[in-house]
């Protein structure tokens, strides 16, 4: 059987080293020649059996090679907003800006600084949007009318004078014309810093103008001359000119002679 075997070749590498051994236990010597011959033989044929190299991994494609991806202008780049969408939208910053100063104007007692750090925070937008009554607030603000601001501010100074000048300028710019509060303000700031020359010229050009007066710019007049001995015959003078006024029904008395919050003005 080991014979035939052999011969046909079918016999494994285990099944020929398990012959073999048997042959030798055997001994028929014959048999393990041939049996050795058939076990180099299946050692070779198992060597035969190498294994077949499998395909050669492909390059990576260069980069050169990648056809380029077309991407239009259109979705590449963000739609800008129209220039009606910005400026509508401009506006109802500046609207909210104006309305949110407004409201805190009227309902908070701001100091001269932080009056004027509010109002010169204000786009030009803005300032457009505020009303007579604003600006004569701000001013009011401004010049510290209440005695509580004196208190803590001490008396106007130049820088207030110009501040204030800032706002009336431009109330006049946005269109907001000067009322007799607003004169009342620039007249007091004027007598403050003892300058009657330009007090004097700002009554003048109230009158001027059609602006009916108050009692108070005289007040305020009289107030500052009385302080000044120099002044004694420009008091005098001024007094003559109320009574006259006052007789002629040109000055205006009573509720009038307030701020436009409703406190005196002196």
């Amino acid at each position: 059987m080991y014979r035939l075997g052999a011969r046909s070749g079918s016999l494994s590498r285990s099944a020929a080293t398990i012959a073999l051994r048997n042959g030798f236990q055997t001994n028929k010597p014959h048999q393990c020649r041939q049996l050795s011959e058939l076990y180099f033989k299946s050692i070779e044929a198992d060597g035969s059996k190498k294994p077949q190299p499998g395909p050669k991994p492909q390059p990576a494609p260069h980069l050169t090679s990648i056809p380029a991806v077309k991407v239009s202008n259109r979705s590449s780049q963000p739609e800008k907003p129209s220039e009606s969408h910005s400026y509508k939208h401009s506006q109802i910053d500046d609207q909210k800006e104006a309305e949110t100063y407004i409201h805190e104007l009227h309902t908070q007692q701001w100091g001269k600084d932080e009056t004027w750090l509010r109002f010169n925070s204000l786009s030009w937008q803005s300032r457009k949007c505020l009303r007579s009554i604003d600006f004569n607030r701000t001013l009011s603000l401004l010049r510290g009318s209440d005695n509580s601001s004196k208190r803590t501010y001490g008396a106007p100074t130049s820088q207030t004078l110009a501040r204030m000048m800032n706002v009336h300028d431009t109330a006049i710019s946005a269109g907001v014309a000067a009322d007799r509060y607003t004169y009342q303000e620039m007249i007091a700031i004027n007598a403050a810093l003892m300058d009657f020359d330009k007090a004097r010229s700002w009554l003048s050009e109230m009158l001027k103008k059609g602006v009916k007066p108050s009692i108070m710019p005289y007040r305020t007049l009289l107030k500052g001359y009385s302080k000044v001995p120099a002044e004694i015959d420009n008091a005098r003078q001024l007094w003559q000119d109320i009574k006259s006024r006052a007789a002629s029904g040109q000055i205006i008395l009573g509720k009038a002679d307030e701020n436009t919050d409703g406190t005196a003005i002196d």
